[in-house]
């Protein structure tokens, strides 16, 4: 089985992608859809304003749309209203050991006044191992 080998001294600042798209909370869903098929991403950080309030993912939002009443549905129905935050001196050992230990998908990267500056994902942590080869 291949492993993440342990990177002391390593910040996510450094593997994070930087200034993520966000999707405002009172968007709809399908909005928020239609911009991960735009970017080809799978997850948006939430904002009211720019303060991060929540995250989202695409399967959250394709299962909305296929609910009864999904089309009507606003991003803050059906976000989670706390995500995994953490700040950019963040260790990636930390982050790889939660994203593992939790079953989380992404990490949020926010700065003092709580905005997303960045995000590091599982797709993230798969191109450290295989720079890792």
């Amino acid at each position: 089985m291949l492993e993440l080998k342990k990177q002391p001294g390593k910040m996510v600042e450094d593997f994070m992608s930087p200034s993520p798209e966000t999707i405002d909370l009172n968007r709809s869903v399908t909005d928020g859809l239609a911009l991960m098929k735009r970017k080809r991403i799978r997850h948006l950080p939430v904002v009211f304003g720019k303060r991060l309030v929540g995250t989202v993912s695409d399967r959250i939002l394709k299962a909305a749309v296929l609910s009864k009443w999904g089309e009507d549905f606003k991003i803050s129905d059906v976000m989670i209203p706390d995500p995994y935050v953490v700040n950019a001196k963040t260790s990636i050992s930390e982050i790889v050991d939660h994203m593992i230990s939790d079953k989380t998908e992404s990490a949020i990267v926010t700065n003092y006044k709580g905005e997303a500056i960045g995000i590091f994902t599982s797709v993230d942590a798969l191109r450290l191992l295989r720079e890792q080869k």
